[in-house]
């Protein structure tokens, strides 16, 4: 397979749209031009740290730069110290931005991108074994870790993706995404599913409930929504009347069922969850309101080797160690228990921090919060810190409702009341920041 070369798109016409930006339809023809025209002006160099927030600007570049042979490094925050950092650690780099506001090498800007066509629209491909990406963790866990791509790993698990949610289907127009393309998640669902399945992505804003509405009623037709916990609580507790959602997609955090029903009351669709990891991309799947149980994608399974649980796939070339820990249905299916370093021992007891953020979130007025283990001179503190953001209601009025669903030893000493958490674009939360804003807290 080293040398087989994979072709960056399914099959499209050169009039297929493939992106819905800025009021335009960019057709194929059009979309290959625009990175041919960017191929030819990018730098001279190995690595393009692309920190593009437009996604149709992040699609034109993330492909321009594999035809010229080169690698996309991926950050997953947009600060520049840390982007400093990558390019002292990655030699032969140069940072790709959209925005003035980040020190860039080269800036993208949509007056760079008209209407020129390619001459004679071809097939584009790259070798699989070419490195697509170097794609960094969140660091919710701790340090951001790179994570390496190869673009027939990222090749096969967008196919398996596709063929498990059947988006194929002529039942479905585009694809609208509130994750980021430089998460791994959202590098997959809204940049390569849909340029392998042959639908557009909508490119436009879409933070805010209003924003995602208008990105919907833009497509002539049903879209897929794929978002976050964060942004359907969001979007539930909104007074925008939801339609032409062909189903949801949700991912980066556990769903809580009371939330996913609420979901498709609201939405009036169907919610779907993906399990995956930035180590190895989306693996599995669940229909929440109905299934407990995860299903593995297609020509995986789960082995036991050693004591620990690994993954084997067709977009593997080695197992790859399961990082949660999981109860075994059979090699196939799995019940999620907790991530390794999520669960938490308190007098005698051990729970699970994902656990004790869906009780929290369950509370009636409760918009976002979580549970943290926070460290005390690089220890970890005996005791659970929460956050939470619940615009009326106090913190005894949370607390109260917690003792109905956990145990006194969970309880969270202290519950700290705040007007917003933290969190990234794609809606995780930093251990990094929730540690700083810890200590900060408690210094005042």
């Amino acid at each position: 397979m080293s040398n087989k070369e994979l072709p960056i798109s399914g099959h499209l016409s050169e009039d297929s749209v493939v992106a819905l930006w800025r009021g335009q339809r960019i057709t194929y023809r059009v979309f290959l031009g625009h990175i041919r025209s960017l191929v030819c002006r990018l730098p001279e160099k190995q690595f393009a740290i692309n920190v593009c927030e437009d996604r149709y600007l992040f699609m034109v570049s993330f492909f321009a730069v594999l035809i010229k042979g080169q690698t996309n490094l991926l950050p997953a925050s947009k600060v520049q110290s840390l982007i400093e950092e990558m390019a002292r650690d990655y030699n032969g780099s140069y940072v790709l931005s959209d925005s003035e506001t980040i020190s860039c090498d080269y800036l993208l800007t949509p007056a760079d991108f008209g209407s020129e066509a390619s001459l004679a629209p071809e097939v584009l491909t790259i070798k699989a074994d070419h490195i697509a990406a170097v794609v960094f963790t969140s660091g919710s866990t701790g340090k951001s870790k790179p994570n390496i791509k190869s673009w027939g790993s990222l090749h096969t698990e967008a196919l398996l993706a596709i063929e498990r949610f059947s988006i194929n289907s002529d039942s479905i127009s585009a694809i609208v995404a509130t994750v980021p393309p430089q998460h791994m998640y959202g590098l997959e669902t809204s940049i390569i599913v849909p340029m392998l399945s042959g639908f557009a992505i909508v490119c436009a804003p879409t933070f805010y409930p209003a924003d995602i509405e208008s990105a919907i009623d833009s497509v002539p037709g049903m879209s897929v929504l794929i978002t976050t916990p964060i942004h359907l609580k969001a979007c539930v507790n909104s007074s925008v009347a939801w339609k032409n959602i062909k189903f949801v997609i949700s991912a980066t955090a556990m769903m809580p069922t009371e939330l996913a029903k609420k979901v498709e009351q609201k939405l009036q669709t169907k919610l779907y969850e993906i399990y995956g990891a930035s180590e190895y991309g989306s693996v599995a799947t669940r229909r929440t309101v109905k299934e407990s149980v995860w299903s593995l994608y297609d020509g995986m399974r789960l082995m036991v080797k050693y004591g620990l649980v690994y993954l084997e796939g067709p977009q593997f070339k080695n197992e790859i160690p399961l990082h949660d820990i999981i109860e075994i249905k059979d090699t196939t299916h799995f019940k999620l228990v907790g991530r390794n370093n999520d669960l938490i021992k308190i007098a005698g007891k051990r729970v699970s921090l994902a656990d004790l953020n869906q009780k929290l979130w369950s509370i009636e007025g409760v918009v976002d919060g979580i549970f943290f283990a926070p460290q005390d001179g690089g220890r970890l503190n005996a005791r659970l810190t929460a956050f939470v953001v619940a615009p009326g209601l106090n913190k005894d009025q949370v607390l109260n409702k917690l003792k109905q669903y956990i145990e006194p030893a969970f309880l969270p000493r202290p519950l700290i009341v705040v007007e917003e958490l933290p969190r990234n674009a794609s809606g995780k939360l930093p251990h990094k920041e929730l540690q700083s804003l810890f200590e900060s807290l408690s210094v005042n």
